[in-house]
């Protein structure tokens, strides 16, 4: 009987076709899951971004104009590890993703709030005796562990670190490690998001114990993968006096209990810690209250907050403010002040004058407010000691994804977290336009005297007494408006300098930060500083009070043309001016430019410096420009040097990326954030 059978060939031609059609629905399946996938990607950021957004917002709604706004502007290079004492030329760049020239930003934003906040402490625990007792109606009781809150608060906005092997020692299970500082304990630096090492170099320290003495690998993940923190601390005491064997010495750095032996501290005794020390160590040695008075150099962020073990911390705003413009000091830099400054400090060393007699040396209320919130200068500034130039490099919290384990103080360093992929974080700061214009009832620019003349150089002409506080302005002035009078010159003319030609044409203000003029074309976003728009400025600091500053931009041609490469100086033809900022805004009371080298990295300022530091700091006196002093016979105002009027308006530039990194280069949000407005005095 003869069989019928599919030959070779059309077996051959039906696999071929078959094969054809599974590859063609592969791919229809594998480009209908990337879409998919990315659709999902882009709906998980889109409501990541919204909800963050929404929390900044409420938080910023909440502010306190008696407290400080500190704003931290860090951008570092994608490869800033290729090079220093603990760089190699194998290192990673921060964001594969990225030219190794770009600049990856890190700002932070630091401000005091009022209204209810409750500590994230895990209550579950307690033992009955130490919860509340509350009478029930009709007879019996009820124990209830209460939550614990405060009305007053403080928020620390930006990245933050991670550590998720910081585990509990296997050498002391009872004990929390967290990261002290990279390198030797004369190299110290802070522990920073783009830390990077081929070897275990990172030193830590226990939270609630004695030193730790060993060695752990300090590498951070890659940009994308970072963790931008909300850190909320509230400002409240939980009425427990300060551990220790001698009450009455300076331990800045111990944590009051919470009266529960299963419970581990909560509460760090306040927001400052005395000197860069380690959690839980005591001051290099005892000091006395009475005798006490603390340099703005040994002004620190408490360790204990930067290690997120705590979200509680004795200090009010009132008490912050004390310390920081007054000088007033406490047994643990919290509660019981002794305001024993009778006098605000000066401001900035600009204004002339030393602020004390040589043996207190308290320093500078603007800097004092700086080291507070991001850390002083460790070392001094020279090419011997590299890793001093850390300026404000101190405050950056942890924040883990995930808890390291159950431990209740390990769950604390969770809390922090705001997004789980945040490669980027820029904040602009603004002022409208009028901002500290003040005008007497008739409508003319209110009049004030200047403060008395400093003997420091550049000397102001003594002659110049009335000034009119005519504020920002983008309205057509003058060529010199309201400068003083240079000195006679040799054949006794008098010349005025210091004035810029602008024109009729109103101009926009620019946002103030980080200067274009650093980086490259792709990465400007028309951001200027008061006092000019190159680094080079740090070199030639203004003088306090200026009468009138030129604020000046890139032309937009500049900003946009390849040939300019960053960092660069530009020239006068680069750059026009688009405001100015008269008395009574000194631009030298609020900015501070420098570059840092907190990982060895030292090059020549205005070369390919890796990491730069912006800093405005804004003060309690926002809003009154000048005090009245009285004779015989009348009133006069004279203006105050502590005068720092706040931004209008903050501008937050964030790049997110999902969990997969479904966008390689993740997504870029921008929002913009009013503060809300102050009276005038």
């Amino acid at each position: 009987m003869k069989r019928k059978a599919f030959t070779l060939v059309e077996l051959l031609v039906a696999l071929t076709v078959l094969l054809v059609v599974i590859i063609a629905t592969a791919r229809i399946f594998g480009t209908t899951s990337k879409v998919a996938a990315i659709g999902e990607a882009s709906a998980d950021l889109q409501a990541t971004a919204t909800a963050m957004e929404k929390v900044i917002r409420g938080d910023i709604e909440r502010i306190a104009r008696d407290g400080v706004l500190g704003l931290q502007c860090v951008a570092v290079r994608n490869d800033v590890n290729r090079s220093g004492p603990l760089g190699a030329a194998t290192a990673p760049l921060l964001d594969p993703t990225r030219p190794a020239d770009e600049f990856i930003r890190c700002d932070q934003l630091v401000f005091f709030g009022r209204g209810h906040e409750e500590s994230g402490v895990y209550l579950g625990g307690r033992s009955q005796e130490q919860k509340y007792a509350l009478s029930l109606y009709k007879g019996g009781t009820l124990k209830v562990a209460p939550e614990f809150t405060s009305y007053e608060f403080m928020v620390r906005l930006g990245h933050a670190t991670q550590f998720p092997s910081l585990l509990v020692d296997t050498n002391n299970p009872t004990l929390q490690p967290d990261a002290d500082f990279l390198g030797t304990a004369g190299t110290g630096m802070p522990p920073v998001p783009w830390m990077w090492s081929a070897t275990p170099t990172l030193s830590a320290a226990y939270f609630d114990g004695a030193a730790n003495l060993n060695k752990y690998m300090t590498s951070q993940p890659e940009a994308r993968e970072w963790t931008l923190a909300r850190q909320v601390v509230m400002l409240a005491d939980d009425g427990n006096p300060m551990p220790g064997t001698t009450p009455t010495a300076k331990n800045a750095t111990w944590f009051h209990s919470l009266q529960a032996s299963n419970m581990k501290a909560n509460s760090a005794t306040g927001i400052v810690q005395y000197n860069n020390q380690a959690a839980g160590s005591d001051p290099p040695s005892p000091q006395i209250e009475a005798d006490l008075t603390i340099a703005q150099d040994m002004l620190w962020p408490n360790r204990a907050l930067t290690a997120s073990r705590v979200d509680t911390a004795a200090t009010t705003i009132a008490e912050f403010r004390a310390l920081a413009v007054y000088g007033a000091t406490s047994s643990n830099l919290s509660k019981d002040f002794y305001f024993d400054q009778t006098g605000r400090l000066p401001w900035t060393k600009d204004e002339g004058t030393d602020p004390t007699a040589a043996t207190l040396k308290l320093g500078y209320a603007r800097d004092r407010i700086a080291n507070a919130l991001f850390g002083a200068p460790l070392g001094p500034i020279n090419p011997a000691n590299p890793m001093g130039r850390t300026f404000g490099l101190w405050g950056y919290p942890r924040a883990e994804k995930v808890a390291p384990s159950m431990d209740r103080t390990d769950s604390m360093v969770a809390l922090p977290l705001l997004a789980g992929n945040c490669s980027s974080i820029q904040i602009d700061w603004t002022w409208s336009d009028g901002t500290a214009h003040f005008e007497t009832p008739d409508g003319t620019p209110q009049v004030a005297m200047l403060p008395a003349t400093p003997t420091a150089t550049p000397v102001r002409n003594a002659n110049v007494i009335d000034v009119p506080l005519s504020g920002l302005t983008t309205q057509s002035w003058p060529q010199q408006p309201f400068m003083p009078p240079s000195p006679p010159n040799a054949t006794g003319a008098i010349s005025v300098t210091g004035g810029a030609t602008v024109g009729n044409v109103p101009r926009s203000i620019p946002w103030f930060g980080l200067p274009d003029s650093m980086f490259p074309i792709q990465q400007r976003r028309g951001v200027t500083m008061l006092a000019g728009p190159s680094v080079s400025d740090i070199d030639t600091p203004l003088s306090a009070p200026s009468y009138a500053t030129a604020i000046r931009a890139l032309k937009p041609s500049v900003a946009s043309d390849p040939t300019k490469s960053a960092p660069f100086t530009p020239a006068a033809g680069d750059i026009e001016t688009v405001a100015i900022a008269s008395p009574p805004i000194d631009c030298a009371r609020i900015e501070r430019l420098c570059p840092t080298s907190p990982v060895g990295v030292l090059r020549p300022l205005g070369s390919a410096t890796q990491v730069y530091s912006y800093q405005a700091i804004f003060g309690p006196n926002g809003d009154k420009p000048f005090r009245e002093a009285r004779y015989p016979g009348g009133v006069e105002r004279v203006m105050r040097t502590d005068y720092t009027p706040w931004p209008t308006a903050l501008r937050f530039t964030i790049t997110l990326h999902d969990p997969k990194l479904a966008f390689s280069q993740g997504r870029v949000f921008q929002f913009v954030v009013e503060l809300p407005k102050a009276d005038k005095p």
